[in-house]
């Protein structure tokens, strides 16, 4: 039944090629470019806005002691206390991050750094700012870690994954065998010693799926990597056992 459904839309495929196929192809590759410069421009502006926080008090510092009748002690607390709770929980973020998902505890830590900044913003007194400092701080802890792993993961980690695949299939017939490979990217669990979690299991079906030397990946995977040159031939929709709805499917080739 499976392999019905696949050989009618590879047929359905082959028949379109010469109509829209093309267009859409290109329409998804230049919608792929546009989301990556999107989410490059978001993760840079948060980790600009956690450095600039580190200093930019101290051109408030007169305003400051001003409306809020600071001392300079309590001035000298203002600006040092988010650099002592960002540096402080900076590690802890960052394993949140490996924990919890590097988009779920960026989005929380930037939505959390935000309202600290709007509650800077109409502190009433100096202890009210000393406080919202120390918290903004803490929320720039759990955000800037979450900003490389994400500029990796969208730009570079599934790219590698597909080059490092087609080296090991194109050298495998050299010691007498073809490896089937197969690539999905997505959360994974560390469970002890062992990786888990639904990625990997969608990996494993994609795998069933590979021909003999052929390196297949999900369409996640090929949306991620638009714009970096892989070649893609469409290898149909298919049902992954254990895993709901149909999965596109594409077989990768690198230019060597």
């Amino acid at each position: 039944m499976a392999t019905s459904k696949t050989s009618a839309a590879r047929s359905n495929s082959d028949g379109n090629s010469a109509g829209s196929g093309g267009g859409t192809s290109k329409e998804k590759s230049g919608t792929g470019e546009i989301r990556k410069n999107v989410i490059l421009a978001l993760l840079l502006l948060a980790q600009f806005m956690a450095v600039i926080d580190v200093t930019i008090v101290n051109v408030a510092a007169p305003s400051v002691r001003s409306d809020l009748s600071a001392s300079g002690a309590v001035l000298q607390l203002i600006v040092a206390g988010y650099t002592v709770t960002y540096s402080t929980l900076l590690i802890t973020g960052a394993r949140f991050g490996d924990r919890y998902g590097h988009a779920r505890v960026f989005a929380t830590g930037t939505l959390f750094f935000t309202l600290m900044s709007l509650a800077c913003g109409v502190a009433p007194d100096s202890a009210f700012l000393i406080v919202a400092r120390l918290l903004q701080g803490s929320a720039a802890a759990f955000m800037m870690p979450q900003v490389m792993s994400l500029i990796q993961r969208t730009f570079d980690g599934p790219e590698r994954a597909i080059h490092c695949a087609t080296a090991i299939a194109g050298e495998s017939p050299l010691i007498g065998t073809e490896v089937r490979t197969g690539l999905h990217t997505g959360l994974c669990e560390i469970l002890g010693d062992d990786l888990g979690g639904i990625s990997v299991h969608i990996a494993a079906r994609v795998v069933a799926e590979a021909n003999p030397g052929e390196v297949l990946v999900s369409s996640t995977v090929k949306d991620l990597v638009a714009g970096s040159g892989i070649e893609f031939t469409d290898r149909g929709t298919h049902t992954l056992k254990g895993v709901p709805d149909e999965w596109q499917l594409y077989a990768a080739q690198t230019r060597r």
